[in-house]
């Protein structure tokens, strides 16, 4: 299956990556969430065909999907980690009941039962993207600080480790740690 996300990449960061490289784009065209980074998730699976599993970003290119997880909130996402940034659907925000109001430069993503604000987002004015800080996707789910997502992996299963910080290809993560789980 390939998914679509309409944002234009920027740079990926290097390895010596900050708290404030960590961005969330808020991308009308998206077809699912997707992640860069999986310190997020609060569980995952390794896809078992990952040549089957592909995002097509803005500039025509397809590129992998390595496995799926579920953040905060119920909400499931794909793990992408060649994503430059972190992609929040409008359209499966609206599938899990919230809506979106796009006026005066502002986002806003609100549950519909309760009409309560989850996410207030200013329309950056350089990449006229809307994007969420890493400060406020863990104000808005009520999350513990991550001290910097690139170091941070203390909540992770060995897959999960081995996906992200190593980037080490399934087959061989499986194998690796095969032994232990037997």
């Amino acid at each position: 299956m390939t998914h679509r996300a309409t944002s234009v990449p920027t740079p990926a960061p290097d390895d010596s990556q900050s708290c404030e490289l960590f961005r969330l784009i808020l991308d009308s065209g998206a077809t699912a969430h997707m992640f860069n980074t999986i310190s997020f998730f609060l569980d995952y699976k390794v896809t078992d065909q990952p040549d089957q599993h592909q995002v097509r970003i803005a500039t025509g290119v397809q590129i992998p999907v390595l496995g799926f997880g579920t953040l905060p909130g119920k909400h499931r996402a794909l793990y992408v980690p060649q994503l430059a940034d972190n992609i929040r659907s409008v359209s499966e925000l609206d599938k899990s009941g919230f809506s979106t109001l796009f006026e005066q430069n502002t986002a806003t993503v609100y549950q519909r039962t309760n009409k309560s604000i989850l996410l207030l987002i200013n329309r950056d004015c350089d990449s006229g993207l809307y994007i969420v800080t890493q400060s406020q996707f863990e104000s808005a789910f009520h999350l513990t600080h991550r001290a910097c997502l690139s170091h941070y992996c203390s909540n992770l299963n060995p897959i999960m480790r081995a996906h992200y910080i190593m980037a080490i290809p399934v087959q061989r993560v499986h194998a690796t740690y095969a032994s232990a789980w037997d």
